[in-house]
């Protein structure tokens, strides 16, 4: 952020792993600067000390590694945020106010949203699963069919 930066405000956003450094002054805090109802992964940065900027873990999402960063249903950022009256709707379009209690980040949770399944995921699954599961295979079938339907 430049010098003197008069009322920045970060809401409701995403921050992903391995970023070395959120917020970057380049000479100076401005006035104004507000962090909050945002998500991070691995360590809260210094300028988000506000109470409603979470960290999270990558299993409180869908697949980060297909860049789906919407939540699954026991994501610490539902329910949890504070209202903002500037962010009225979230990433997709929804009401932020849908059911009365604010999520924290880019989504209001509307149930899970998963993305298509590609075969190389089953491929990795698969073998991970052979590699170090004491389970059955039944155990593996159950876990591609629910895996298929829709979320884990």
């Amino acid at each position: 952020y430049e010098d003197n930066i008069e009322n920045l405000k970060i809401y409701n956003s995403i921050f992903g792993k391995n970023i070395d450094e959120e917020f970057e002054s380049v000479g100076g805090h401005g006035s104004g600067f507000e962090v909050k109802n945002n998500l991070f992964l691995d360590t809260l940065p210094t300028d988000a000390s506000d109470s409603s900027n979470l960290v999270v873990e990558e299993s409180d999402f869908i697949d980060i590694n297909s860049n789906n960063y919407h939540y699954k249903n026991n994501s610490l950022a539902i329910d949890a945020g504070i209202e903002i009256s500037d962010v009225l709707i979230d990433r997709d379009g929804l009401s932020r106010s849908m059911d009365n209690v604010y999520d924290v980040g880019a989504y209001e949770f509307d149930g899970e949203k998963c993305v298509p399944l590609s075969n190389e995921f089953l491929k990795e699954q698969i073998n991970e699963f052979l590699t170090y599961s004491t389970n059955s295979i039944q155990d593996l079938i159950n876990q591609i069919i629910l895996w298929k339907k829709g979320c884990n």
